[in-house]
């Protein structure tokens, strides 16, 4: 007997359980697939987001002692580490108005990309500061 370990994307679990489960779960089956579709894309466009998001170049400024809860890209270096207050200018910086703050910010807190290019985008306020 073979011991081969079975490998299934997301949407064959699906359809399997669909198959045990029968036409009384299609319809939901239909759903939830459309919901993880929406979600797929949503985290595609956030991905998408983020890479457009960070400065090229910029300042640390001493007025990011005070944390100034205005939204525009002049506070970016205070709030680095203020997941509501990034997802609430990722939203408006990259005009994702019709995605809710709240998807924005769970993107925020638990995506790997989001968090690589904040902590590149701290590297390069560093380096910026030391030149």
């Amino acid at each position: 007997m073979d011991r081969k370990s079975l490998k299934l994307e997301k949407k064959e679990i699906l359809e399997k359980y669909l198959i045990i489960n029968g036409e009384a779960s299609l319809e939901r089956g239909k759903v939830y697939s459309q919901n993880f579709n929406k979600r797929t894309n949503n985290i595609g466009i956030l991905e998408n987001a983020t890479l457009n998001f960070f400065p090229k170049e910029g300042i640390w400024y001493t007025h990011c002692f005070r944390q100034p809860q205005d939204l525009n890209m002049e506070n970016l270096p205070c709030h680095l580490r203020d997941d509501l207050w990034l997802a609430k200018m990722l939203n408006k910086n990259q005009k994702l108005f019709y995605m809710s703050t709240n998807k924005v910010l769970q993107f925020v807190k638990n995506s790997k990309s989001f968090q690589e290019k904040r902590y590149e985008y701290e590297q390069k306020i560093v380096k910026w500061q030391i030149n």
